[in-house]
């Protein structure tokens, strides 16, 4: 994971802005392998266009956003606004340019979020504005007939996308640190014969049935995904993009 450096973090803070001098980051980006952190001052323009957050990025911050329309993955590039994950959003045909059009769902919230991207609002307000908005569900759960278990991203040692060499069926390889090992093994012994669900964010992708005891630690994730779904649900396990939240009782 690569947050901004401090050489950028430098320049962006002394960027010329209309808004008030600002300590916080409220805006999260992400793709695999990614994520950014930006200040008010990395935008010239914030707007709010219907459901839209609407942010011309500064100079200095331009190259990160061109970076960003490039490497997209096809699940799209992962926001965050104060805290609050928001559904990933794809580049328009403007990002290269630095223009990026991100969909928050309604225009009360896009203009909650150009407020405070403007320096007109802080991240309070706009927490209050959501503060009843069900939590994100976790990257990865696992779970068992007796239990479940919430992996932390710190708690993945290892995770790889690969071919299996047996079916040639993209697969993910994980490997975990010694509580989350000591889990499997316990549950998989426990229940062999029966199935362990495998959730990245709140969905299960596959339940495969325990044939004998996993010991060590290392795990393969089979779903019949393709090789971008399986970067991508890689990069939620490791908490690089957040899982969108889940949809509200009004929808």
């Amino acid at each position: 994971m690569r947050l901004v450096s401090a050489a950028f973090a430098a320049l962006v803070a002394g960027l010329p802005s209309l808004a008030p001098a600002q300590t916080e980051t409220p805006l999260e980006l992400g793709i695999p392998g990614d994520m950014v952190l930006a200040a008010r001052s990395a935008f010239t323009i914030v707007n709010a266009e219907d459901d839209r957050l609407v942010l011309f990025a500064h100079a200095g911050f331009l190259p990160v956003v061109r970076d960003y329309a490039h490497a997209a993955p096809a699940a799209g590039i992962s926001v965050s606004i104060c805290g609050h994950p928001f559904p990933p959003f794809q580049p328009g045909d403007q990002m290269g340019a630095g223009r990026m059009d991100i969909p928050l769902g309604d225009r009360e919230t896009a203009r909650l979020a150009a407020d405070v991207l403007a320096g007109l609002a802080d991240c309070d307000s706009f927490t209050a504005h959501h503060g009843a908005a069900a939590p994100a569900p976790l990257g990865l759960t696992l779970s068992s007939p007796s239990d479940s278990y919430a992996v932390r991203p710190d708690e993945v040692l290892s995770i790889s996308p690969g071919t299996s060499p047996h079916t040639g069926a993209v697969i993910i390889n994980l490997a975990f640190g010694p509580d989350l090992a000591a889990w499997i093994e316990v549950e998989t012994g426990e229940h062999i014969g029966e199935t362990i669900e495998i959730s990245v964010c709140g969905e299960v992708i596959t339940a495969p049935t325990v044939q004998v005891p996993i010991a060590g630690g290392n795990i393969q994730i089979h779903g019949g995904f393709t090789k971008t779904e399986a970067e991508t649900m890689a990069a939620r396990i490791l908490g690089e993009i957040p899982c969108a939240p889940p949809p509200s009782p009004d929808n």
